[in-house]
């Protein structure tokens, strides 16, 4: 809830949007993963095995010239990932 509050804060929910509360391999893993494309893949999960499984989900999805943003880049782990 408090991340659809902000997104809806700054004009960011549109037809294109969806959020997927859950844990990575919970809501990502094939079958249940309901992306098909992506043009952006932000990831904050804090967690360098959940970065690694985002990535590995996600990734394949990303359209070409398509952007991945890392918010713990800062992290050693998550530039390792």
């Amino acid at each position: 809830e408090a991340v659809q509050q902000r997104f809806l804060r700054h004009g960011l929910l549109g037809p294109g949007v969806r959020l997927l509360p859950g844990f990575v391999n919970d809501t990502l893993a094939p079958p249940c993963n309901p992306i098909r494309a992506l043009s952006l893949l932000r990831i904050d999960v804090d967690v360098f095995t959940a970065t690694l499984d985002a990535l590995a989900h996600l990734y394949p999805r990303l359209t070409p010239g398509g952007v991945v943003l890392f918010d713990d880049w800062k992290l050693p782990l998550e530039r390792r990932a």
